[in-house]
């Protein structure tokens, strides 16, 4: 297993590694996105974004994409609530962009620097 450089894991870059499930408000509540400012609530969870360092890294486009359907709210909220216990976050799904996108929207919802690394078997 080969480690990052040190300067990579400094800069606060989106790692997706744990299983994820779904989260919802207690009680079936309607789960809704605001932002205000620099601060992000989906339901009752909510995370104040800080600058990025680098604002050329932080995604653009893919929050539209990604649409504001329920799913997509309760799967952001889980990855707040990751977040903000210092967890890393792995989606799991079937072929194609949709893990991807999902991901790059909740960086750009939170204002998160990304640097996207594909892999193959040539690589």
């Amino acid at each position: 297993h080969h480690s990052p450089p040190v300067g990579a894991m400094q800069r606060s870059l989106l790692r997706l590694r744990t299983v994820a499930g779904h989260v919802s408000e207690p009680g079936g509540v309607d789960v809704e996105l605001e932002k205000v400012g620099r601060t992000v609530s989906i339901g009752s969870v909510r995370h104040t974004a800080r600058a990025p360092k680098v604002a050329a890294l932080v995604p653009r486009g893919y929050m539209l994409d990604c649409g504001r359907g329920r799913s997509t709210l309760e799967l952001w909220q889980w990855m707040m609530r990751k977040d903000a216990l210092g967890q890393d976050c792995f989606l799991i799904g079937p072929p194609g962009p949709q893990r991807r996108r999902l991901a790059l929207g909740w960086c750009e919802l939170l204002g998160r620097e990304v640097e996207y690394l594909a892999l193959s078997r040539d690589t």
